[in-house]
């Protein structure tokens, strides 16, 4: 079997225009996700800092700013990914699964915790694998109640009302990303297939202006393309929201120090 192939450059060009000659009228991958949008500020990692979360002791680490940051910013975007392709994925479970040994299993349970408590799940490689954050942005918490302020660059095309997602108004059965992917995903999108990794890693913008020293929020039903975890994602998000929960990434921690 061979391993996921990277369509050309001509490929993408030719999905472009053969749909129009008219820029305005193509797609909207065609104009949003081939490459960064020069004309767009990015804040820099300098602008942000890590604090513990203003959501509350149970949540642990957020991201707050440091400097204003205004309306349509992409943040962060100087960090590259950490990837995880399906078969590094599926290695890594399968071997967590089978280790007897207490200290190598514990060892790489802690790849695990950050590759699912940080990480962004696709299934655009074929099978479920995840792309990671490498810089400090990988600390944004969940908007709960539709409270966050960023949203993702690759949705925005899709999605009329970014505002009013959130995990009580959401379906636990119906997967936000089965209506997406009947849209632009279940067929052949060499637009899509070049840009990767620009689409899975944090390549989001603020949805309003953003002061210094608020923190800032994301929303993590957007980390959840898989069918079959959706309604645990839907229903883990409503208890941590509701402080029934904490997330997995405070888990490990507490578990590391000792505190469960």
């Amino acid at each position: 079997m061979r391993s996921y192939q990277r369509p050309p450059k001509s490929w993408e060009t030719f999905f472009c225009r053969a749909t129009s000659p008219t820029p305005s009228l193509r797609p909207a991958e065609c104009n949003n996700m081939r490459g960064f949008d020069p004309t767009r500020p990015n804040a820099y990692s300098p602008d942000f800092e890590i604090k513990m979360s203003s959501l509350g002791e149970g949540v642990g680490r957020g991201v707050f700013t440091k400097a204003d940051i205004p309306k349509g910013s992409y943040i962060m975007q100087e960090f590259p990914s950490v990837q995880f392709p399906p078969l590094t994925t599926d290695v890594i479970e399968e071997t967590l699964k089978n280790l007897k040994a207490r200290k190598p299993k514990k060892e790489l349970s802690k790849v695990v915790a950050y590759m699912d408590g940080y990480g962004y799940e696709s299934v655009q490689l074929g099978e479920i694998g995840h792309f990671v954050d490498s810089g400090i942005s990988t600390f944004t918490n969940h908007g709960c109640n539709g409270s966050y302020t960023n949203f993702p660059m690759q949705y925005n095309h899709l999605i009329s009302e970014p505002y009013y997602l959130s995990e009580t108004a959401a379906d636990p059965n119906t997967p936000l990303f089965e209506d997406l992917q009947s849209q632009a995903h279940l067929i052949f999108n060499p637009v899509v297939d070049r840009h990767l990794e620009q689409l899975y890693t944090k390549s989001q913008y603020t949805l309003r202006d953003v002061k210094k020293g608020e923190e800032m929020f994301e929303n993590y039903l957007f980390f959840t393309e898989d069918k079959e975890e959706w309604n645990e994602t839907v229903r883990g998000l409503r208890a941590q929201c509701s402080g029934e929960e904490i997330g997995l990434v405070v888990v490990v921690d507490h578990s590391m120090n000792g505190k469960l």
